[in-house]
C-alpha cells in the first residue's frame, strides 16, 4: 500500500483537497477497510498513524478515525470500552461537525455489539444518543 502511495506525484499526495490522495487520507482509508474487513491490529496502526497526521483543527476527521477505533473495541469483546468512547467522541464533537457520514461510523459501532450484548444499559444510552436529532445539515459526504 505505502510502495503504491510512494511513487504517487507530489502535487497529489501533498494536496488536502478531496483531489489529492494526502498521507493523512490513505491511513484514513486504511483504518476504515482495516476496521470493516475485522483485520483489527492493522486497523489500530492505521488509526494511529492517521490520528498522529490530523490536527485538532479537524476535529470532524479525527472523531471518524476515533469511531473505527470504537468498533474496534467493540468488536474484540470490549463492548462497555468500546461504547465508552463511541459516546465520548460523539458528545465531545461540535453540533457542526455532527454529518451524517459521523452518524452512520456511530452507528458502525453498534453493529459489532453481539445480540447479547446489546440490552446493556450503556448500549441502549448510546442508542438514544444516536437518535436525537442532531446531524449538521453540512455536506452528508464528510
Amino acid at each position: 500500500m505505502e510502495s503504491s502511495y510512494e511513487r504517487l506525484p507530489d502535487n497529489v499526495t501533498a494536496d488536502t483537497s478531496t483531489f489529492g490522495w494526502s498521507l493523512r487520507r490513505l491511513h484514513h482509508t486504511a483504518s476504515f477497510v482495516h476496521t470493516r474487513l475485522g483485520n483489527l491490529p492493522a486497523a489500530t496502526g492505521a488509526q494511529d498513524q492517521a490520528l498522529g497526521l490530523y490536527p485538532a483543527s479537524l476535529p470532524r476527521e479525527r472523531a471518524k478515525i476515533q469511531l473505527h477505533r470504537a468498533e474496534c473495541l467493540v468488536r474484540t469483546g470490549n463492548v462497555a470500552d468500546g461504547i465508552g468512547h463511541a459516546t465520548a467522541v460523539l458528545e465531545g464533537l461540535p453540533d457542526t461537525h455532527r454529518t451524517m457520514m459521523v452518524f452512520d461510523l456511530a452507528t458502525s459501532v453498534l453493529d459489532g455489539i453481539p445480540a447479547g450484548e446489546r440490552d446493556r444499559t450503556t448500549v441502549r444510552d448510546y442508542q438514544e444518543l444516536l437518535a436525537q436529532p442532531t446531524p449538521s445539515s453540512g455536506d452528508a459526504l464528510n
